[in-house]
């Protein structure tokens, strides 16, 4: 019998995120330069929204007028809606953070998910503890725990051992580096979620393709191909996705429409990645680096 690849992820789908009772579409929507992204979105299917409480405040300005233009024309979506909340903060000095967004968004009503944003193997488990007990005082209403994890050996274990309910991890054609220590590790749970972040580092721009003079009968992935990337992997349940205008949201929906990237355009994505935009990046490095021409990094794979 063939083998049927399962289909992609919708934005109309629903995952059940813990034990929270929260059901999150695999698409949600963090940072955009455009607020008209979020009714976009919204209007077609996507419930989950991201959010930061204090790190990158200035990149989520658009996300919050999006959501407060949205909330405002139709106050009752905000049951429909899940808002992820991160906060950078360490160990516990997050809850001012948190504070003082919900005092200054009123329209927000309440934090659906706390996120940890930025753990690591030595502090995941603290810094999500103390936003579990956020959660079992009710405090700004949450219900769900989450984590962006900035060391990917510790995704298993923040999966398997700790109190996220969501897991995100960085996971791209230029850093594909979690098929080898994150996916086949990845235990079986019927609630907690992984999604990935920073999906479409790697997809080569048009400028790229002409500096590294490949023609226009090689094949060439979309920045939506990158979502395809992450979604064709089993484990990876959804994706945290910064569109950057309404027309990026409509062309992610027609994406999902299309079947999961086969191995051979995986491997083309990632030698791609590696080929154009990693070397872009090291002249970058070299060009910008205060120790002048000759400068190399210590660990170049890392970047």
């Amino acid at each position: 019998m063939k083998n049927v690849s399962k289909p992609l992820p919708q934005m109309t789908d629903r995952l059940l995120l813990g034990k929270s009772g929260l059901k999150v579409s695999p698409i949600c929507i963090g940072m955009t330069k455009d607020p008209q992204v979020i009714t976009a979105a919204f209007e077609r299917g996507v419930n989950f929204f991201f959010l930061s409480a204090d790190l990158h405040w200035p990149h989520y300005s658009a996300t919050r007028h999006g959501l407060i233009s949205l909330l405002t024309k139709n106050p009752s979506a905000r049951d429909s809606i899940v808002l992820a909340v991160v906060s950078y903060s360490p160990s516990g000095f997050c809850a001012s953070a948190f504070v003082d967004l919900v005092l200054s968004y009123p329209i927000l009503k309440r934090f659906d998910v706390l996120v940890a944003g930025g753990t690591r193997s030595n502090d995941f488990k603290v810094r999500c503890a103390d936003l579990s007990q956020c959660v079992k005082q009710n405090l700004w209403r949450a219900r769900a725990v989450a984590t962006t994890v900035h060391d990917r050996k510790a995704v298993p274990r923040c999966l398997s051992d700790g109190d996220a309910d969501w897991v995100l991890f960085r996971y791209n054609p230029l850093h594909p580096g979690g098929e080898v220590d994150v996916l086949p590790f990845v235990p079986c749970s019927e609630s907690k979620l992984l999604f990935t972040f920073k999906s479409v580092t790697g997809v080569p721009s048009a400028e790229d393709y002409v500096a590294a003079q490949i023609g226009d009968d090689y094949w060439r992935p979309r920045p939506q191909d990158a979502y395809r990337f992450a979604l064709s992997q089993p484990a990876i349940q959804g994706v945290l996705c910064s569109p950057g205008s309404p027309s990026e949201v409509v062309e992610l929906e027609a994406a999902l429409s299309e079947p999961p990237l086969t191995p051979e355009e995986r491997t083309s994505m990632k030698v791609l990645a590696k080929s154009i935009c990693g070397l872009a990046r090291r002249r970058s490095l070299l060009r910008n680096s205060p120790r002048g021409n000759g400068y190399q990094a210590q660990n170049p794979d890392s970047l």
